[in-house]
């Protein structure tokens, strides 16, 4: 009976209770088979469907005794969840029980859509490539071999991508992968074969000497080289790069910006010795909350308006920021400047809910949140920051209210799609995502209760004029 089910495995299955009701497990772990949605868990049963998904999760050992004690199927979305949990002896065992030809296809299917296989990067990574090949010759994996050498090239195993047929190496590929795994000696490995792409970013990990080498072997992409090295932070790069290119393509406003964005305050320095342009990038240092690169350019630009920082922060920064800029800017002062406390406080902004909740603490007065269809994006927009809000006295024009109903119904469904598809793939993010979809719910109903009452009252009305009219 599956209702005799082992601890451990209850235990796992109850971990998913807060959010089992709502979405079809069978998607949300990468299952590409028919969609099932599972029983609710406080009711002590489970579909045996969904239960064979989750059977590579709790590992081999229980996985075994379900599919021979408890009679539970092996389905494709095993095999995916067991991809997922990169349990490379979980996906030897299912692959044995897949005998059609089909089935060996879909299979090969699904791991190779799983990223680069992390079972094969694993093994790849332990020195079993030998075993590996092997497997995967036999079953007529030959998709897998592209992922393999991916694989290696990424974890810098030149002797696997010796043993593997050239015919099933995409060049271009792997070599972009050795880039990603700042792998310089498989890069060195193709040059002494002759074969070069420019795909290469290298500048965010990579020393000035292999850079030099890299860009005369031709392995660098001039169009993502500035970026990544700026991101690197390597400033002695970034002189490399300004004596090699044109100065006038590289010491643009963006470029400057850019080094705002990642917090590079020596590159800045750098910059702006040399000519770079250096105004209004404040919002990007409170856009990607750097405060170091924020008090750099405070330091360095007193013509800043107080009314723009604060409507930056207020649309995007977090705590620490606006605690420092409270400190040389104080917020309460904006009460007299030709700013409304209304513009600050809106949930509508990308910000984080504890910044909201920090600067209301700071302002007083009514809170009053007026919001029209065009100033409302519902990609990022915070539904805990609407929940808080409406909890905490927040009031906006009621006509917008059917409109802001149908974009949060709008928004849970967008939820949804991102927690069964390849956006929402780790528990945190699943967590997040459950958590926004209970919020949109609760705000929902909210606006349902509003819609209700304000009919009831508009009946009360009509009753009430009709009462006076027959006296």
């Amino acid at each position: 009976m599956l209702t005799d089910l082992p601890l451990a495995v209850f235990e796992e299955v109850l971990s998913y209770s807060h959010w089992i009701h709502r979405i079809p497990l069978s998607f949300v772990c990468k299952s590409w088979s028919d969609i099932v949605t599972p029983a609710s868990s406080g009711q002590r049963h489970l579909h045996p469907r969904w239960l064979s998904i989750h059977a590579a999760a709790c590992g081999i050992d229980i996985m075994r005794w379900l599919v021979t004690e408890m009679g539970v199927p092996i389905s494709l979305g095993t095999f995916r969840s067991a991809i997922a949990c990169n349990d490379d002896r979980a996906v030897r065992y299912l692959h044995s029980h897949f005998g059609e030809n089909v089935l060996k296809k879909e299979c090969a299917r699904l791991a190779a859509h799983y990223g680069h296989c992390k079972w094969l990067r694993r093994s790849v990574a332990q020195g079993h490539d030998e075993e590996v090949l092997q497997f995967m010759e036999a079953n007529e994996w030959t998709i897998h071999l592209h992922s393999l050498s991916a694989a290696a090239a990424h974890l810098g195993r030149i002797d696997v991508l010796e043993t593997i047929d050239e015919r099933h190496i995409n060049n271009e590929k792997v070599i972009s992968e050795a880039d990603e795994g700042r792998q310089m000696e498989v890069l060195r490995w193709f040059h002494s074969k002759g074969i070069v792409y420019d795909v290469c970013k290298m500048g965010n990990w990579a020393e000035l000497e292999d850079l030099m080498w890299a860009a005369e072997a031709g392995y660098l992409n001039e169009e993502t080289l500035l970026s990544s090295i700026i991101e690197g932070g390597n400033v002695e790069a970034l002189k490399w790069l300004v004596g090699t290119q044109d100065p006038q393509w590289l010491l643009t406003h963006a470029t400057f910006r850019l080094a705002v964005k990642h917090g590079r305050v020596e590159m800045m320095d750098y910059l702006a010795s040399i000519g770079c342009n250096i105004a209004n990038a404040h919002t990007e240092a409170i856009r990607n909350r750097q405060l170091p690169a924020l008090k750099w350019l405070i330091s360095k630009d007193s013509r800043m308006d107080p009314r723009d920082i604060w409507m930056a922060a207020a649309y995007n920064a977090d705590v620490p920021t606006m605690e420092f800029l409270d400190h040389i800017y104080p917020v309460r002062s904006l009460a007299s400047s030709n700013i409304e406390t209304s513009q600050l406080l809106h949930p509508s902004y990308p910000s984080p809910l504890e910044s909201l909740m920090w600067l209301r603490s700071r302002l007083n007065g009514a809170w009053e949140c007026h919001l029209d269809e065009g100033h409302l994006d519902m990609d990022i927009i915070r539904i805990n920051k609407f929940v808080w809000a409406i909890r905490n006295g927040m009031k906006f024009d009621s006509s917008l209210t059917e409109y802001l109903h149908k974009l949060l119904e709008h928004k849970t469904s967008q939820l949804e799609i991102d927690i069964i598809s390849s956006r929402c793939d780790g528990e945190e993010e699943l967590m997040e995502g459950s958590l926004d979809l209970t919020l949109a719910d609760e705000l929902c109903e909210w606006f349902e209760r509003r819609q209700k009452t304000k009919k009831r009252g508009f009946l009360s009305r009509i009753i009430r004029a009709g009462k006076k009219f027959i006296r």
